[in-house]
């Protein structure tokens, strides 16, 4: 484990900012560190228990005993939110999101873990197989829909993408595709579309 901070925000009045990454991740989180030197420079603040979105993953600062402020992101399970020293999930679902929408020459289109996603009952029944699409974006929902199976007309409640992916991780790596793009999952594999174009985990690894 290794922590990395950001050097010079000190002279604009703004506490340094601390990353713990995991050795395993095999690079410097350097983009993340000019992304918070760059805003203090640009004249934004960030303060002790504030959130901060990196990717689709809310994460929170945390004062540490230095004085620092310390990048801690969710634990994934129950709900309310418990908060862990790092950045190691988000940093690695930021990779798998961006690799995705990448391989259909896309931008990622991050929604927030906060946001909503519409659930079928059915989706609960098997996590193994699943069907979700994704339209425009409103407000506090994400534009995605999960269901068992495409056409699956069962019960839907709203449900948080944070609690989703707690109990289906198996979603995690699609979520920043754009609207219109729908991914099925079954016993065969992976297959996601979008704009006429479609990859398959048998020509692709997607997750």
């Amino acid at each position: 484990m290794a922590d990395f901070r950001t050097s010079g925000c000190e002279r604009f009045d703004q506490k340094e900012i601390v990353l713990h990454l995991s050795d395993a991740a095999q690079m410097r989180p350097t983009w993340l560190l000019d992304f918070f030197t760059e805003s203090v420079a640009s004249g934004r603040r960030f303060q002790a228990e504030e959130t901060v979105q990196i990717g689709w993953m809310i994460t929170k600062l945390k004062e540490n005993p230095e004085g620092d402020l310390e990048v801690w992101e969710p634990r994934f399970g129950p709900v309310p939110i418990e908060w862990v020293r790092g950045i190691n999930k988000t940093f690695r679902h930021l990779i798998l999101q961006k690799s995705v929408t990448e391989s259909f020459h896309q931008e990622p289109a991050f929604p927030s873990i906060l946001q909503a996603g519409i659930v079928a009952s059915s989706f609960w029944e098997s996590k193994d197989s699943f069907f979700i699409s994704r339209t425009i974006p409103k407000a506090t929902t994400s534009g995605w829909q999960f269901s068992k199976q495409k056409g699956n007309s069962s019960v839907e409640k709203l449900h948080s993408l944070f609690e989703i992916a707690s109990r289906v991780p198996l979603i995690i790596p699609f979520l920043a595709m754009p609207p219109g793009a729908h991914v099925e999952h079954d016993e065969q594999g992976i297959i996601t579309e979008y704009g006429g174009m479609r990859i398959s985990s048998g020509d692709n690894e997607i997750a």
